[in-house]
């Protein structure tokens, strides 16, 4: 119960920080660089507070609720989804958008989400391949108004 407490603190000290640096986003220029900079701080602070509710989650949540292995094989969550295809590729499919390089602590939520699909499908009996070696392909297909990086090798794909 104790740890539940200061998980809730935590989170509470990190959704403030992000607060008050959207606070101040909104009485300085777009283009500064100091608009980035902070950007980036509630980014950091409200990715880190969404992972440790995902932490505090796992801990409360009932045995009957915890993931049963679905009919289909493939585990789904709301973040993404994991499934081996007939040539047992695994296939990870993502359900947000890469961060931009430039948002050096935007990773942690896409290694979250990715060990967080993993476990849960090996938790459920799928059994993933192991690779000695392996090629990592990564299409990421959205609206174009969605984007504003047309150069995609720019794209945070270091957590992957």
């Amino acid at each position: 119960m104790q740890a539940n407490f200061e998980l809730l603190k935590e989170m509470k000290k990190r959704v403030t920080a992000s607060s008050a640096c959207v606070d101040s986003l909104l009485s300085i220029p777009p283009d500064s660089g100091r608009f980035n900079n902070l950007l980036e701080v509630a980014l950091q602070q409200q990715e880190t507070a969404c992972i440790e509710m995902r932490r505090l989650y796992d801990m409360v949540k009932t045995p009957e609720s915890r993931i049963q292995k679905p009919a289909d094989g493939n585990i789904t969550e709301v973040f993404g989804k994991i499934s081996v295809t007939p040539e047992g590729w695994v296939h990870i499919k993502l359900n947000f958008l890469l961060p931009h390089c430039r948002m050096t602590g935007a990773t942690q939520y896409v290694s979250n989400s990715i060990l967080r699909l993993i476990n849960d499908a090996e938790s459920a009996g799928k059994n993933l391949p192991f690779f000695s070696k392996a090629f990592v392909g990564i299409l990421e297909f959205s609206p174009g108004e969605a984007s504003d990086v047309f150069d995609h090798d720019n794209k945070g794909y270091k957590a992957v």
